[in-house]
């Protein structure tokens, strides 16, 4: 089936474009649809985890008032003083995560959607590297697919296992969280 016009054509969703197909094919959605990028940015260079437990970074010490700088945040979806991501519109969603940590036992990085730690995560482990003499710097990658209903939220988290070998997560722009919506 071919569809011929001279201009855009446009899906309405309300008041609101959500769809727009420029003569030439381009498909462009709503600019309210759901992205942000952000960076962390922290009073000091390196954030003190909680140890033993899931826990959110938002639970870390060492966060300033601002805690992400956001690049990019469409529909202001994520929440830069406390770095949790709420659901405007449902449906699937990207998310991405990568930290800086300088590791002496084992640091697992997830996701935590309604206040709740979910699998996967990634775990980084270097045994007893401080004990060892040096400094195992790693950084951690996660990426998922999600869905999420309106009214969910989304935020990075993590669990440290030993405070005898301390790790620490390298804050200052060290840490990195996206997500966007894919449909």
């Amino acid at each position: 089936m071919a569809i011929d016009f001279a201009g855009t054509a446009q899906i309405i969703a309300g008041s609101n474009t959500a769809l727009s197909i420029t003569a030439s094919g381009e498909i462009t959605s709503s600019s309210a649809q759901p992205v942000f990028s952000a960076t962390s940015n922290t009073t000091s260079s390196s954030l003190t985890p909680v140890y033993n437990t899931w826990t959110v970074f938002n639970n870390f010490s060492g966060w300033g008032t601002t805690r992400w700088i956001s690049d990019t945040n469409v529909g202001n979806c994520l929440n830069t003083a406390n770095g949790r991501f709420t659901t405007v519109t449902a449906g699937y969603y990207l998310f991405s995560a990568t930290t800086c940590v300088n590791v002496g036992y084992s640091f697992y990085t997830t996701f935590f959607l309604n206040n709740a730690y979910q699998p996967p995560y990634t775990l980084d482990y270097e045994y007893n590297a401080a004990a060892s003499g040096y400094t195992c710097y790693r950084t951690p990658r996660l990426t998922v697919i999600r869905y999420m209903s309106v009214g969910d939220t989304l935020e990075l988290g993590g669990y440290f296992s030993s405070s005898t070998y301390s790790p620490t997560l390298y804050a200052k722009g060290g840490i990195g969280f996206m997500g966007l919506l894919l449909g």
